[in-house]
């Protein structure tokens, strides 16, 4: 049973970041796309708002973005989300395991490990993975989760 390195760990969490973009992409390019397809406000290039919108719904704009742009405007942007999905998950990934080997006692499985039951509380499992997303850095909050749990 080799425990992985700090390295692997950040490279699977970066890996995955990279997935869910993959897999995601156009769906965010739907999102934004709907979000923006009417223009409120009028300006130079549009005297009248535009009313009538372009898509109908989710699926209907990413048919029409796939017709009119092609498979790759379905990943318009792709390189930022890259960015920025496959950082904060091998911050996150790295994170989370840190937090659990210092908080998982010794003799006892980190959560989730082999499908056994862990000697990680709920609390500190909660602890981990919350300060494994976000690195909290308030001190009331990280004291509410370090409490001994009775």
């Amino acid at each position: 049973d080799v425990k992985p390195s700090k390295l692997d760990v950040s490279l699977a969490g970066g890996a995955a970041g990279a997935v869910r973009v993959v897999l995601m992409a156009p769906s965010e390019v739907a999102k934004v796309r709907m979000q923006t397809q009417r223009n409120p406000h009028p300006s130079a290039t549009s005297a009248q708002p535009n009313s009538k919108p372009k898509y109908r719904g989710s699926l209907h704009c990413l048919k029409v973005i796939a017709k009119e742009e092609g498979f790759g405007g379905l990943y318009k942007g792709c390189s930022a989300l890259l960015c920025r999905d496959c950082s904060s998950s091998a911050i996150y990934f790295l994170t989370y395991s840190t937090l659990c080997d210092w908080l998982t006692p010794a003799g006892k499985n980190k959560p989730g490990r082999y499908g056994q039951a862990s000697g990680i509380t709920c609390k500190s499992d909660l602890f981990c993975t919350g300060l494994g997303g976000k690195l909290c850095s308030q001190a009331a909050g990280l004291w509410v989760c370090c409490r001994k749990e009775s």
